[in-house]
Protein backbone atom coordinates (compact mmCIF):
# COMPACT_ATOMS: atom_id res chain seq x y z
CA UNK A 1 0.00 0.00 0.00
CA UNK A 2 1.22 3.38 -1.30
CA UNK A 3 0.49 6.41 0.51
CA UNK A 4 1.12 9.82 -0.56
CA UNK A 5 0.62 12.95 1.70
CA UNK A 6 0.36 16.34 -0.06
CA UNK A 7 2.34 19.46 1.73
CA UNK A 8 -1.24 20.89 3.05
CA UNK A 9 -1.48 17.83 5.40
CA UNK A 10 2.09 18.85 6.78
CA UNK A 11 1.42 22.69 6.71
CA UNK A 12 -1.62 21.68 9.35
CA UNK A 13 0.63 19.41 11.26
CA UNK A 14 3.31 22.56 11.68
CA UNK A 15 0.74 25.48 12.38
CA UNK A 16 -1.60 25.51 15.50
CA UNK A 17 -3.82 27.56 14.10
CA UNK A 18 -4.63 26.23 11.17
CA UNK A 19 -8.31 24.73 10.46
CA UNK A 20 -6.97 21.07 10.32
CA UNK A 21 -4.15 21.47 12.96
CA UNK A 22 -5.80 18.61 15.00
CA UNK A 23 -6.41 16.14 12.36
CA UNK A 24 -3.05 16.57 10.87
CA UNK A 25 -1.27 16.10 14.03
CA UNK A 26 -3.16 12.92 14.59
CA UNK A 27 -2.86 11.70 11.40
CA UNK A 28 1.34 12.56 10.89
CA UNK A 29 1.73 11.50 14.69
CA UNK A 30 0.02 7.91 14.16
CA UNK A 31 2.47 7.43 11.47
CA UNK A 32 5.39 8.18 13.35
CA UNK A 33 4.35 6.08 16.36
CA UNK A 34 3.86 2.95 14.41
CA UNK A 35 5.67 -0.03 12.30
CA UNK A 36 2.75 -0.16 9.78
CA UNK A 37 3.38 -3.69 7.79
CA UNK A 38 3.06 -3.28 3.75
CA UNK A 39 2.58 0.65 4.62
CA UNK A 40 4.69 3.04 2.69
CA UNK A 41 4.23 7.05 3.24
CA UNK A 42 5.61 9.63 0.65
CA UNK A 43 5.39 13.05 -0.17
CA UNK A 44 7.77 15.28 -3.30
CA UNK A 45 10.88 16.36 -2.60
CA UNK A 46 9.87 19.67 -3.44
CA UNK A 47 7.27 19.46 0.20
CA UNK A 48 9.79 20.86 1.77
CA UNK A 49 10.05 24.04 -0.40
CA UNK A 50 6.23 24.28 0.02
CA UNK A 51 6.03 23.78 3.19
CA UNK A 52 8.50 26.01 4.08
CA UNK A 53 7.76 28.95 2.17
CA UNK A 54 4.03 28.51 3.76
CA UNK A 55 5.12 28.58 7.21
CA UNK A 56 7.31 31.59 6.42
CA UNK A 57 4.78 33.72 4.48
CA UNK A 58 2.04 32.75 7.72
CA UNK A 59 4.70 33.35 10.17
CA UNK A 60 6.59 36.14 8.64
CA UNK A 61 9.66 34.30 10.40
CA UNK A 62 12.55 32.61 8.60
CA UNK A 63 13.96 30.89 12.09
CA UNK A 64 10.18 29.25 12.28
CA UNK A 65 10.37 27.35 8.53
CA UNK A 66 13.73 26.80 8.95
CA UNK A 67 12.89 24.64 12.42
CA UNK A 68 9.71 23.15 10.12
CA UNK A 69 11.76 21.84 7.90
CA UNK A 70 14.48 20.74 10.30
CA UNK A 71 11.97 18.87 11.74
CA UNK A 72 10.49 17.23 8.57
CA UNK A 73 13.79 16.23 7.79
CA UNK A 74 14.97 14.73 11.05
CA UNK A 75 11.61 13.17 12.50
CA UNK A 76 9.58 11.93 9.30
CA UNK A 77 13.12 11.40 7.66
CA UNK A 78 12.51 7.15 8.28
CA UNK A 79 9.05 7.09 7.89
CA UNK A 80 7.81 9.31 4.73
CA UNK A 81 9.86 8.94 2.00
CA UNK A 82 10.46 11.73 -0.41
CA UNK A 83 9.84 11.20 -4.47
CA UNK A 84 11.68 11.03 -6.50
CA UNK A 85 13.54 7.68 -4.94
CA UNK A 86 16.61 8.48 -6.71
CA UNK A 87 17.87 11.93 -6.14
CA UNK A 88 20.92 11.37 -7.92
CA UNK A 89 19.81 10.31 -10.77
CA UNK A 90 20.13 12.91 -13.65
CA UNK A 91 16.73 13.98 -14.87
CA UNK A 92 16.90 16.71 -17.93
CA UNK A 93 15.21 20.22 -16.08
CA UNK A 94 13.67 20.41 -19.48
CA UNK A 95 12.04 16.89 -19.56
CA UNK A 96 10.79 17.71 -16.22
CA UNK A 97 9.43 21.09 -17.44
CA UNK A 98 7.59 19.81 -19.99
CA UNK A 99 6.15 16.07 -18.12
CA UNK A 100 4.95 18.50 -15.27
CA UNK A 101 3.13 21.07 -18.20
CA UNK A 102 1.57 17.64 -19.13
CA UNK A 103 0.61 16.14 -15.67
CA UNK A 104 -0.52 20.32 -15.36
CA UNK A 105 -2.86 20.18 -18.61
CA UNK A 106 -3.47 15.85 -18.29
CA UNK A 107 -5.15 16.75 -14.88
CA UNK A 108 -6.23 20.71 -14.44
CA UNK A 109 -3.93 20.92 -11.72
CA UNK A 110 -2.33 24.20 -10.44
CA UNK A 111 1.63 23.73 -10.67
CA UNK A 112 2.41 22.91 -7.00
CA UNK A 113 -0.48 19.75 -7.33
CA UNK A 114 1.05 19.12 -10.81
CA UNK A 115 4.62 17.84 -9.03
CA UNK A 116 2.30 15.76 -6.32
CA UNK A 117 -0.09 14.06 -9.36
CA UNK A 118 2.85 13.50 -11.58
CA UNK A 119 4.86 11.55 -8.55
CA UNK A 120 1.15 9.68 -7.67
CA UNK A 121 0.84 8.44 -11.45
CA UNK A 122 4.63 8.18 -12.03
CA UNK A 123 4.98 5.66 -8.73
CA UNK A 124 1.86 3.98 -8.71
CA UNK A 125 0.61 5.24 -5.83
CA UNK A 126 -2.63 3.96 -3.91
CA UNK A 127 -4.00 6.72 -1.40
CA UNK A 128 -3.23 10.39 -1.84
CA UNK A 129 -3.95 12.41 1.30
CA UNK A 130 -4.87 15.90 1.12
CA UNK A 131 -7.19 18.98 2.63
CA UNK A 132 -7.65 19.72 -1.03
CA UNK A 133 -9.45 16.77 -2.17
CA UNK A 134 -11.03 18.71 -4.91
CA UNK A 135 -7.83 20.22 -6.47
CA UNK A 136 -7.27 15.80 -7.24
CA UNK A 137 -10.67 15.12 -8.35
CA UNK A 138 -9.44 15.02 -12.36
CA UNK A 139 -6.44 13.38 -11.53
CA UNK A 140 -8.82 10.18 -8.93
CA UNK A 141 -11.35 9.94 -11.92
CA UNK A 142 -8.43 9.10 -14.47
CA UNK A 143 -6.46 6.79 -12.40
CA UNK A 144 -8.83 3.83 -11.46
CA UNK A 145 -6.71 3.00 -8.43
CA UNK A 146 -6.06 5.98 -6.85
CA UNK A 147 -8.43 6.78 -3.90
CA UNK A 148 -7.56 10.30 -2.79
CA UNK A 149 -8.68 10.83 1.06
CA UNK A 150 -8.42 13.64 3.71
CA UNK A 151 -5.69 12.54 6.99
CA UNK A 152 -8.77 11.50 9.05
CA UNK A 153 -10.16 9.04 6.32
CA UNK A 154 -7.11 7.46 6.04
CA UNK A 155 -6.23 7.44 9.38
CA UNK A 156 -9.34 5.29 9.96
CA UNK A 157 -8.06 2.87 7.10
CA UNK A 158 -4.26 3.22 9.24
CA UNK A 159 -5.98 2.28 12.30
CA UNK A 160 -8.12 -0.91 10.76
CA UNK A 161 -4.99 -2.32 9.57
CA UNK A 162 -2.81 -2.34 12.43
CA UNK A 163 -5.84 -3.98 14.43
CA UNK A 164 -5.59 -6.84 11.88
Amino acid sequence: MKVYIDSDVFVSYVRKTEKNHKNSKKFLDFIIKNNLKDVNFFTSRFTEVEVGSAIYRRTKRQDRARATLHKMTRSWANKIFPLPENPNKKIKIDNLIIKLVETALKYGTRFGDSIHANDVESYDIDYLVTWNIKDFKKLEKKIKKLTVLEPVEILKILKEKCNN
